[in-house]
């Protein structure tokens, strides 16, 4: 049975399908704010933790490859976390240790790196759940969404490096919400819809070939029951 598997593939398809949608919304407007008042930057890591969840309890309704590729993706989305942290730290540091001193120029490249690490590093753990799963058209499409994720997480880390003294100073104010927290990036959030589409795709394609292989490549067919 590849039950939680199968439903770990599924959070994580609809979330695709949901992030796709408003990012290519905010590209076709050119609009200053995600849809749904940034409830987009929250969506992502609930359904990856909730996904990672599922995948976790169907670690071992396939193959040992896969068991190994579940460890790996959830080390990395443990580096998400990390990252996360690193952003959050220069952040606290001069809001309420050093408040009013101004950050030196390490400080913002420390935050844009960490920002962009971030992103980047959730979707190397979105190719390493599904990539063993895949076909040549499969792995095709999570090659190329890796790839696209890694040009937008570059972009989206110099884009908060170039504006830390905003966020800095809403942290300061207390003025924080979503969608400012997204407005200085905005354009290269929504260039994202290309790497959630074809993530769809190939989170799709492996829920299909799940379904239509129903054990793992390799494994012993089950054994006939006695008469």
């Amino acid at each position: 049975m590849t039950v939680n598997l199968r439903l770990s593939l599924t959070i994580f398809s609809v979330g695709f399908a949901i992030e796709g949608v408003g990012s290519l919304y905010s590209f076709l407007t050119h609009t200053s704010e995600l849809p749904g008042q940034g409830f987009l930057l929250y969506l992502s890591p609930v359904f990856t933790v909730v996904g990672l969840l599922f995948l976790f309890l169907g670690r071992r309704e396939w193959g040992e490859l896969h068991q190994r590729r579940v460890r790996h993706a959830h080390l990395t989305f443990l580096l998400v976390a990390a990252f996360f942290v690193l952003a959050v730290i220069p952040i606290g540091v001069y809001t309420y240790l050093v408040t009013g001193a101004t950050p030196p120029y390490w400080v913002t490249i420390e935050f844009g790196a960490a920002v962009g690490a971030m992103f980047l590093f959730a979707y190397v753990t979105y190719f390493l759940i599904v990539v063993h799963l895949l076909g040549a058209a499969g792995k095709a499409a999570v090659m190329l969404a890796l790839a696209w994720s890694m040009v937008v997480s570059i972009r989206v880390g110099l884009g908060v490096a170039g504006t830390f003294p905003t966020y800095l100073l809403a942290a300061r104010t207390r003025v924080l919400s979503t969608s400012g927290l997204a407005g200085p990036i905005i354009t290269e959030l929504s260039l994202l819809f290309v790497a959630y589409f074809l993530y769809l795709f190939a989170f799709v394609d492996a829920h299909r070939r799940i379904l239509r292989q129903g054990t793992p490549p390799g494994s012993a067919p089950p054994s006939p029951i006695p008469s």
